[in-house]
């Protein structure tokens, strides 16, 4: 009598990560705002056609998110700087922005997305017709710059990458910010602002995280003295499970009566619209 012999295999399934993941570009009115940061070097570039550019096809945008895998999550910053810096625009509003390093495979993500390590280049067969057009505003004073910060926020169909981050507008000074790990519980960044959105209120600061590590994130906080008094007394007690915060009394930085260096760049589909702002 024969005897079979079955060789059962355990069928593993593997759940791919894509960066992002957090949209639905199927739904709503999504677009991709690509602005090339590379002076000179041309290496990276995606389209030879244009250095900035829009992509809104949907069919476009889910065929990136699905060629666009995580490796690996991570929180530290590369020291390789980036190709390009893309803005996730939602009718007419950016509600994030990615810094890609195509080189490195590295993506770092505000407001949307995931930042992590990535293989190969996702953007290779991207299909680029449609640009984007720039234009550059300074100033040093603070009353001209809120002038022109109110001008571009008026144009619909203009896209404004720093709204909030012109500190003056909103809030009355800045102080820098230490955040001390106490364990390994802490995800990202992310959760230490989501802490604060919840304690002060998402429009009444930000924090703006210029150093990472594995057991400390540095940057700029930007709000009103009341807020700056309490971050005082709660530097003093732990106030976090997860981590301790370190700021120090002098240094808090108003901005009332001082110059400021006020350089911005908007975007537009239409290059009238955005010449009309003056």
């Amino acid at each position: 009598m024969k005897r079979i012999l079955l060789i059962i295999f355990p069928i593993l399934s593997f759940s791919q990560v894509k960066v992002l993941s957090d949209i639905d570009f199927s739904k709503n009115e999504y677009k991709l705002v690509f602005t090339h940061e590379r002076a000179y070097d041309t290496i990276n570039q995606i389209s030879h056609t244009f250095k900035d550019f829009v992509i809104s096809d949907k069919k476009e945008l889910i065929e990136l998110q699905n060629n666009w895998i995580v490796t690996e999550e991570t929180d530290e910053l590369m020291e390789c700087g980036y190709d390009y810096s893309i803005y996730v625009i939602n009718k007419d509003s950016i509600i994030g922005t990615m810094y890609i390093n195509i080189s490195c495979g590295f993506v770092f993500a505000s407001g949307i997305g995931k930042t992590c390590v990535f293989e190969g280049n996702p953007f290779k067969k991207l299909k680029v017709d449609k640009p984007i057009y720039r234009k550059c505003f300074s100033s040093n004073s603070i009353e001209e710059a809120r002038k022109i910060h109110h001008k571009i926020i008026a144009k619909q169909g203009v896209y404004y990458p720093d709204k909030r981050f012109n500190d003056w507008i909103d809030y009355e000074g800045e102080a820098y910010i230490s955040i001390t790990l106490k364990n390994d519980t802490l995800k990202s960044h992310q959760d230490i602002i989501n802490d604060f959105d919840e304690k002060f209120g998402k429009l009444n600061q930000y924090i703006d995280f210029r150093g990472f590590s594995k057991d400390n994130f540095s940057g700029w906080i930007y709000c009103n003295k009341t807020i700056f008094d309490d971050l005082i007394l709660i530097s003093n007690k732990s106030e976090w499970e997860d981590y301790d915060v370190n700021i120090k009394i002098d240094s808090w930085n108003s901005f009332t009566g001082q110059k400021i260096d006020f350089i911005v760049c908007v975007f537009s589909e239409s290059n009238k619209k955005i010449q009309k702002i003056n």
